[in-house]
């Protein structure tokens, strides 16, 4: 109002002017992209202050924490929502999460790619078949498997990790859940994760096993072409180190979407047996070979000349898609090395980018 005094607080006898909501809003989106930001919400997170907790960088929801726009009073809903980037925290070790990526995160932007001693053992083989879910791939190929979680929810899971002693951001498929299908949660999640990466310096790995692009209403009623665009966006313009590796399938938008040379990886593996095309398989059969099918020929031969031939890693390198195939024990040390050869990538001179919600 005018002619009003801004509220204070007394803190230590000296009075110092209350924030207003707008202020934090301000200073919020005049820091992202700058220093680093993490939310902690411990209880309610209501109105304007639900927009800016998903103005930070990352929310840690201690459990029983909630967050909506509208109190669940007035409107019924019971289902609260969750930032982009978030991570739900058992009670009492919300703090020490807040601790821990802290002390993973650069101070500030402009830092370069940080390089540590790798504790763990640079030439460090895997099995030579990685294992059927995510959360035990991304701990085989983690230096000493530790890793950090900032996503759980969709096809895409988000996590901090060392490899080699480079820290870095992890983008993977979960195949166990639609066959690792990009839906418009997953490309939003993974779009903002790229971002919050590039911002600081942490260079970009990731790995696919995915069938493609998601089918469903839910995902039409979202703004789904819009979140696949914010994707390849936050890609094609992250200047930090991407490495890529195609750990099983790649089919369809899932090969350019998700870290491919055209969208500027730098270096791009994929796995003996990988897959990769703009139809699966059984698509290319369905589709393509109506007149072999007539001829006799089965379905099963026509697959496995179909993943064999134009489907196949060496097609790829053929093409200059990727820039080898490597067996799956590999994984880890290629990747690794890739890391350390790019840690030099200059991006201290980048400008500033503020990392947007949407």
């Amino acid at each position: 109002m005018p002619g009003s005094k801004p509220k204070t607080q007394n803190c230590g006898g000296a009075a110092t002017p209350v924030p207003s909501k707008a202020g934090i809003i301000s200073s919020v989106a005049s820091a992202s992209g700058v220093v680093p930001q993490i939310a902690l919400i411990s209880g309610k997170c209501i109105g304007t202050l639900s927009a800016v907790a998903a103005m930070f960088d990352i929310a840690i929801l201690e459990e029983g924490a909630s967050l909506y726009v509208t109190d669940p009073s007035l409107t019924g809903e019971k289902d609260g929502q969750a930032p982009v980037l978030s991570a739900v925290s058992e009670k009492g070790k919300a703090a020490d999460l807040v601790r821990t990526l802290i002390s993973f995160l650069p101070p500030c932007a402009g830092c370069g790619v940080a390089v540590s001693e790798c504790k763990d053992d640079l030439n460090r083989r895997l099995a030579n078949a990685l294992p059927a879910d995510a959360a035990s791939i991304l701990s085989s190929v983690a230096d000493n498997g530790r890793s950090i979680p900032v996503s759980s929810s969709g096809s895409l899971l988000c996590s901090f990790a060392e490899i080699g002693g480079v820290r870095c951001g992890i983008v993977i498929s979960d195949a166990n859940k639609d066959g690792g299908k990009i839906d418009a949660l997953s490309a939003r999640t993974a779009a903002r994760f790229v971002d919050l990466c590039d911002a600081y310096s942490l260079p970009v790995v990731t790995l696919v096993d995915s069938l493609g692009l998601a089918v469903s209403g839910e995902n039409e009623k979202a703004p789904y072409s819009t979140d696949l665009a914010r994707l390849a966006f936050a890609y094609t313009g992250a200047n930090v180190p991407k490495v890529t590796v195609v750990i099983g399938h790649a089919i369809g938008a899932a090969f350019p979407l998700l870290g491919s040379r055209s969208t500027g990886a730098d270096v791009v593996y994929a796995v003996d047996g990988a897959e990769i095309g703009i139809l699966s398989a059984d698509a290319a059969v369905a589709f393509a070979f109506d007149a072999a099918l007539a001829e006799g020929r089965t379905k099963e031969e026509l697959r496995d000349e179909w993943k064999q031939t134009v489907a196949s890693p060496a097609a790829a390198a053929a093409t200059g898609e990727i820039d080898g195939v490597i067996p799956a024990s590999e994984v880890r040390c290629r990747v690794a090395s890739a890391l350390l050869m790019l840690s030099a990538k200059g991006t201290v001179d980048a400008p500033y980018r503020a990392i947007r919600p949407l």
